[in-house]
C-alpha cells in the first residue's frame, strides 16, 4: 500500500511512482478546469 502525504496544494501525494504520475495528471486537469472556469466567470461578468 503506497504511503500518502499531504502536498503543498492540499492534495494527497502518492508515493508509488506509476500511481503518482496518474495522480499528477488528474491534479493538472483539475487546475486547468479551475482556471477555465475562472476565465469563463470573468468573461461573463464583463
Amino acid at each position: 500500500m503506497p504511503v500518502k502525504q499531504e502536498g503543498p496544494d492540499g492534495f494527497a501525494v502518492v508515493q508509488d511512482e506509476e500511481r503518482a504520475r496518474g495522480h499528477e495528471a488528474v491534479v493538472a486537469a483539475l487546475r486547468d478546469a479551475r482556471t477555465a472556469l475562472a476565465e469563463l466567470r470573468a468573461s461573463l461578468e464583463r
